[in-house]
């Protein structure tokens, strides 16, 4: 059952669990109807006469454009993806309304150059960018609107089952292309996307202002989002859980809205995303209401904090929130389970064998289309983070192969290209990846002629490298290496081992938000024993570089093209 599902059902272990544990949700109402402007004024849509408009996907393509404003990696779940794969089986037979089987199979290939487009615009306009307006020029943003309603569509058929208002009339006007789909989007529909989008501006603008694009996570999913139903929410910005809401009756949200936006929070059972407040975005209005964890718990009628509350929920829904994440058993199935492997899977992707130094970059992109698995060690953020800023600094230099190691490690694991070090294709589950350890192991191995993983695993220091990988109950045997530089294996064995636990920290320094001032930077250093006695001067220069590596890394994360960067300012009159 859904999270929604399970809320509607009086009867269901959730429905139950909210009605002891936080009986008051006319408090939440009240609260937030106070809030409300008396006539907020509303964005409708001008719909021509006699038609009726598809609320549902609209309120999704709005999501889905506000997602772009926020963040250069809109879309960390799998819906878009898996409906563009399930799109094929929207045939007359399967589903009444549905395009023929004849024409199913173009729909689907629409679909996967609509992801191809998607990157692209993503790329040519930067939406997320913080220098510039929310809304781009009106031909730019005509396109984008259009290519996200499409996108809306087909989400929705991962979440229904079902064709929307554009794929349901496919091919009754002639061939099947993404242009013919995208040209069939009403214009109403783009006209009233775009307005949400000036919205925006000012109704965002307290969010673009607090956090950068790499402090939002959208469409994050919880440590129990498996047991409602894959439960995602809308975004989080550095705390801030949002849930969007494109209604025309804003005063009309229930109990079941101010439930579900609590249910959210409460998923989140390992505090992974350390929500500490929550709030509904009402794009038609502009408006941002907002609560802190605490107090929307306490309206509710808590008797009991968020953390206790996320325990009893993760014991009713059968999960102990307390124990580490169950580790899989170790497979080679086919069955495609990622974003990238439905595109492999397809015909979408051929399986990359060009050298490394090719493979990580040709993407174009710093981030991939897939989800972070729950049993990696890291907070997913941390690794997408990591994973642009790696790519970053392998593409604006290509002889770091440390970095192209350990970016290729890292879009593996999100289900881009084969295994770094063996090239193994397939995806990476717990268990391969501590194969691929064990591989980069033993490329290391024979330049220093000593086990790193062995030392970190066994506390062995040297010794033989090992053939196959014991831990968390799983034994897998080590595959030989592909790729033997050892710089390249030592970039992906540190990634291995931050992705497995085995190291505290991630190896690659990501960026400090907010970054200290230069100023700031050279008193740390003035202040530090270990630069006593170094001149001025000196210690100028070296909090100049750190503030450009901080600089450059954040930009990286956040998608800004690496030519964009400024230089180390120069030293300060006076300061000798």
């Amino acid at each position: 059952m859904t999270l929604t599902s399970q809320l509607r059902d009086p009867s269901s272990p959730l429905a139950r669990l909210f009605a002891a544990e936080l009986p008051d949700p006319d408090a939440v109402l009240r609260s937030y109807r106070s809030a409300l402007p008396e006539r907020p004024a509303t964005i409708r849509p001008r719909v021509p006469a006699g038609e009726q408009p598809p609320w549902a996907t609209i309120g999704t393509a709005i999501d889905l454009r506000l997602r772009l404003a926020l963040t250069s990696d809109p879309s960390q779940d799998e819906a878009l993806p898996r409906g563009v794969a399930l799109s094929a089986r929207l045939t007359d037979a399967a589903n009444s309304g549905g395009p023929p089987a004849v024409t199913a199979a173009d729909v689907e290939t629409a679909g996967w150059a609509l992801l191809e487009l998607l990157d692209q615009l993503t790329d040519a306009y930067m939406p997320c960018a913080r220098s510039r307006p929310v809304p781009l020029s009106p031909a730019a943003e005509a396109q984008l609107c259009r290519a996200v309603y499409l996108a809306a569509e087909y989400v929705e058929v991962y979440r229904s089952g079902r064709p929307g208002l554009v794929l349901a009339d496919a091919g009754d006007d002639g061939p099947i292309t993404l242009a013919t789909l995208l040209a069939a989007v009403p214009r109403y529909v783009v006209d009233d996307l775009t307005a949400m989008v000036t919205r925006a501006d000012t109704g965002l603008s307290p969010v673009r202002a607090a956090v950068s694009s790499g402090d939002v996570i959208a469409g994050p999913t919880f440590a129990g989002s498996d047991a409602v139903g894959h439960a995602d929410g809308d975004w989080i910005a550095r705390g801030l859980l949002v849930d969007v809401k494109a209604t025309v009756h804003p005063d009309r949200l229930g109990e079941l809205e101010a439930y579900q936006l609590a249910g959210y929070a409460l998923l989140d059972w390992d505090d992974r995303h350390r929500i500490d407040r929550v709030g509904w975005y009402l794009a038609r209005q502009g408006l941002l209401p907002v609560w802190g964890l605490d107090e929307y718990l306490a309206l509710l009628g808590a008797r009991r904090t968020a953390a206790d509350l996320r325990r009893i929920a993760a014991d009713v829904l059968g999960r102990d929130c307390t124990a580490a994440p169950p580790r899989p058993r170790v497979t080679w199935s086919d069955e495609p389970t990622t974003a990238a492997e439905y595109l492999a899977a397809h015909g979408r992707r051929e399986q990359d064998r060009r050298p490394p130094a090719v493979a990580v970059v040709a993407r174009g992109r710093a981030h991939v289309r897939g989800t972070v698995p729950a049993w990696a060690a890291p907070a997913p953020a941390d690794v997408t983070t990591a994973h642009r800023v790696a790519v970053g600094w392998y593409q604006t230099e290509p002889d770091r192969l440390w970095e192209g190691g350990f970016a290729a490690t890292l879009g593996w694991l999100q289900g881009a290209g084969p295994a770094p070090v063996s090239r193994r294709p397939g995806p990476a589950d717990y268990g391969t990846v501590l194969a691929e350890a064990g591989t980069a192991d033993a490329v290391l191995y024979r330049t220093s002629g000593a086990s790193v993983l062995a030392a970190v695993m066994c506390g062995i220091e040297g010794g033989e490298p090992m053939t196959a990988v014991h831990a968390g109950g799983v034994t897998v045997p080590i595959p030989a290496a592909v790729v033997t530089d050892d710089e390249w294996a030592d970039g992906a064995l540190e990634a291995c081992m931050w992705l497995l636990g085995l190291t505290d920290g991630c190896p690659l320094l990501l960026p400090v938000r907010p970054a200290p001032t230069l100023e700031q930077r050279y008193d740390a250093l003035r202040c530090d024993p270990q630069h006593a006695g170094t001149p001025r001067a000196e210690l100028w220069t070296i909090a100049a570089a750190q503030a450009e590596v901080n600089r450059m890394a954040t930009a990286f994360a956040d998608g800004v093209p690496a030519e964009r960067r400024r230089t180390v300012p120069p030293m300060p009159a006076g300061l000798t």
